[in-house]
């Protein structure tokens, strides 16, 4: 059976395995025998990949305040909160973050060049994370959004929905229908 929400806990701990990929630590192709609604783990090569188009793309403001906005819901309101993930994957979300939130550059772990200070930063706001009641959701299709709304107010107890994409009509509909307050980008990326 598939896990419809992924507490953070274990979502911080395949990041940093992923991050250890990027020094070299562990397997350049790590990999664990995971699905998320059929979807297989990426390993850290792609997710680096997936970091890289993240901090290059025209929406990567954006991408920050949602993050900065989601750390708000989740480490100083301490209100539980479900980030519905659409357009990345769960490990390359968490670690983008962890450096919004610890205000780390991207291209330092990207590139492994961590100081000891912005790693203590990474820490610290790995640390905060994980007394959260943050859960991740991989929702690829408005129909898998729409069925995890209602278990995530009625099953989860969420307060709060973080979206990574910009939700049609239909899902907005849903959305406000489920009395959960959504947060999401507005308009859709501007082709480049």
């Amino acid at each position: 059976m598939t896990t419809l929400f992924l507490p953070i806990r274990p979502m911080l701990h395949q990041a940093i395995h992923v991050m250890e990929g990027f020094y070299g630590l562990g397997s350049a192709s790590w990999n664990v025998n995971r699905d998320v609604d059929g979807a297989p783990l990426n390993d850290s090569a792609k997710i680096h990949e997936e970091l890289l188009s993240m901090m290059e793309a025209q929406e990567h403001d954006t991408f920050v305040v949602l993050a900065r906005l989601l750390w708000e819901l989740s480490v100083r309101k301490k209100e539980s909160t479900v980030w519905f993930l659409r357009r990345f994957a769960p490990e390359s979300s968490v670690i983008f973050l962890l450096c919004s939130s610890a205000r780390v550059p991207l291209n330092k772990v990207l590139g492994a060049d961590l100081t000891e200070a912005q790693f203590h930063h990474l820490t610290s706001a790995m640390a905060w994370l994980t007394h959260t009641q943050l859960q991740l959701c991989v929702t690829p299709t408005a129909e898998a959004f729409t069925r995890m709304l209602d278990l995530a107010s009625q099953r989860q107890g969420a307060r709060n929905v973080v979206c990574d994409w910009v939700p049609s009509v239909v899902e907005l509909r849903a959305a406000q229908k489920s009395g959960l307050r959504v947060i999401a980008p507005d308009h859709p990326p501007k082709a480049r």
